[in-house]
C-alpha cells in the first residue's frame, strides 16, 4: 500500500447549493458553424451521472449529478473547488433530501463542484438545496515521490485507485490515453489555468478525431493519462511528463472543447508509468453504480 500523508491533512466542511441552469442570449456556434441551443451545465441531471458515457448526448459541457457552487464571495466560491476533492463526501443539509449522502466527482471552470447521488436522493434535490462537503485532501503527498504533484483527489480515492509503486516510479491504472497536443480549453495559466481549480478539455469536437483516437467510450468519471503533460501548478506540454486526470464533464460541439478532465496527480518525465485498465473509473471504485455493468 502507498504511504502518504492523509493522517497530517485537514477535513473541514465546505459549502454550495445546487445552481439554476443558465443560457447565453444567442445560440452556441458548433465547430463547423451551425446555431444550436442545448442544456448542459448546472441543475440536477437525472439522466447523467458519474459512469455514463461522455459523447453522443444533445448537449454541450454536459456536466453529471449534481453541480454545486458557493454563491458567497469569489474567495468563497474558490475555496469550494478548490478544497472539496474528488472522492469526497458530501451531505444534502436542506430540503427533501435533507441527510443524503453523495461523493464529488469532478469540477468545472473554477467555480463549480459536481455531486453524484443516488437516485432515490436525487428525485427528492431541488435548486437551491445546500450541500455540505467534507474537504479532505489538499496536501495530499507520497512518500518518496516528493517531485510527484497530487491534487483535487481525496484519500481515499487514492487507495482504491490500485496505484503500485515499481522501482522508481508510480504505476496508475487509466481507462485511456490521450496525447497532450489535443488538449485544449484550460491549458496555461491563470485563474482559470491553475490545476487545483477545475479542468481543460480533450479537444475532440470532430467526429474524425474522435474516432482515430478512440475517445467515443470516454465516460464521466473515467481516470485516464495525459501524456506530455505538466500540470504541477499550471497546465503545459513537456516531453515524457504525464498528467492523471479524472473526466469532469460531457463533451462539446465548439471549437477547443470536449470531455473536461480534472488533473490529479502530475508527475515529470521518468517518475510514472500508466497502465490501461478498462474499469478505472470514481464511479466503479467508489461503488457509486451499483447497477451498472461495468
Amino acid at each position: 500500500m502507498l504511504k502518504t500523508n492523509k493522517d497530517r491533512l485537514v477535513k473541514q466542511y465546505v459549502m454550495g447549493e445546487i445552481t439554476h441552469p443558465r443560457l447565453g442570449r444567442g445560440y452556441r456556434t458548433t465547430f463547423d458553424g451551425k446555431a444550436m441551443m442545448v442544456p448542459g451545465g448546472d441543475s440536477v441531471k437525472l439522466n447523467f451521472r458519474v459512469g455514463d458515457i461522455a459523447y453522443g448526448w444533445m448537449a454541450d459541457h454536459l456536466e453529471p449529478g449534481v453541480c454545486i457552487v458557493n454563491l458567497g464571495t469569489p474567495r468563497q466560491f474558490t475555496a469550494l473547488n478548490a478544497l472539496g476533492c474528488i472522492g469526497n463526501e458530501a451531505r444534502a443539509t436542506t430540503g427533501d433530501a435533507k441527510g443524503a449522502k453523495g461523493t464529488v466527482t469532478g469540477k468545472h471552470g473554477w467555480t463549480k463542484s459536481f455531486v453524484d447521488f443516488q437516485p432515490d436522493a436525487m428525485e427528492k434535490l431541488a435548486i437551491g438545496d445546500k450541500i455540505q462537503v467534507t474537504g479532505w485532501g489538499v496536501g495530499l503527498a507520497i512518500e518518496g515521490f516528493d517531485d510527484v504533484r497530487v491534487m483535487s483527489l481525496s484519500p481515499l480515492l487514492l487507495e482504491k485507485m490500485g496505484v503500485e509503486v515499481e522501482g522508481s516510479q508510480l504505476v496508475v491504472p487509466v481507462a485511456k490515453i490521450v496525447e497532450g497536443r489535443m488538449m485544449g480549453s484550460g491549458m496555461g495559466g491563470g485563474s482559470g489555468g491553475i490545476p487545483d481549480l477545475g479542468d481543460f478539455d480533450i479537444q475532440s469536437t470532430c467526429p474524425e478525431l474522435t474516432g482515430t483516437y478512440d475517445l467515443s467510450g470516454i465516460r464521466s468519471g473515467d481516470i485516464v493519462g495525459i501524456k506530455d503533460m505538466y500540470s504541477h501548478y499550471a497546465r503545459g506540454i513537456r516531453p515524457r511528463a504525464v498528467t492523471i486526470g479524472v473526466v469532469s464533464h460531457g463533451a462539446s460541439f465548439s471549437s477547443g472543447h470536449g470531455p473536461g478532465v480534472n488533473p490529479i496527480i502530475s508527475s515529470p518525465p521518468g517518475r510514472l508509468k500508466l497502465a490501461t485498465y478498462e474499469n478505472a473509473n470514481v464511479g466503479y471504485y467508489l461503488g457509486l453504480r451499483p447497477e451498472k455493468d461495468w
